[in-house]
């Protein structure tokens, strides 16, 4: 069985601007990838999304085939790219964020910690309480079941 990110975790930002990848995922990180970076960039939703180092040159590798003469795919890369920055976790499983990144996703006190199957996903408290409202989970169900997802 392969092991992979799930699960949602409620962490503190430290006055550094550190926090905290959960015991769970730091265990995903450490037994499937480079144990001690990830790759931390913006989303086109209000969050950041960390990657580790394999996953991210898999991503890249993608993104260098796309035709860069199309306007969608620099704005994306304009976006994604030039944002990625290398985040070393450091001996207590904690990364620091950079002030950019913070402010991209207007990350307070509190955060939320995301674990997406080849993905970590890092939200400001609100925003993501805004997005898993009961409203929004309703407007997905169906788009799921048209795609055949089992819900």
């Amino acid at each position: 069985m392969v092991i992979k990110f799930s699960g949602h975790y409620l962490y503190n930002l430290d006055s550094k601007g550190r926090v905290s990848i959960p015991s769970k995922l730091r265990e995903v990180i450490s037994e499937r990838y480079t144990p001690d970076r990830l790759i931390i960039t913006t989303d086109f939703d209000k969050c950041l999304v960390a990657y580790p180092l394999e996953k991210w040159a898999e991503i890249e590798e993608k993104i260098e085939s796309l035709p860069t003469m199309k306007r969608e795919v620099k704005v994306f890369m304009r976006h994604f790219i030039s944002a990625a920055t290398e985040c070393e976790l450091d001996s207590q499983g904690r990364i620091l964020i950079p002030p950019a990144l913070r402010e991209y996703a207007g990350l307070n006190k509190e955060v939320y910690i995301i674990g997406l199957t080849f993905k970590i996903e890092i939200w400001d408290r609100g925003e993501w309480e805004k997005l898993s409202s009961r409203e929004e989970l309703e407007k997905s169900e169906g788009i799921l079941a048209d795609l055949g997802v089992p819900i």
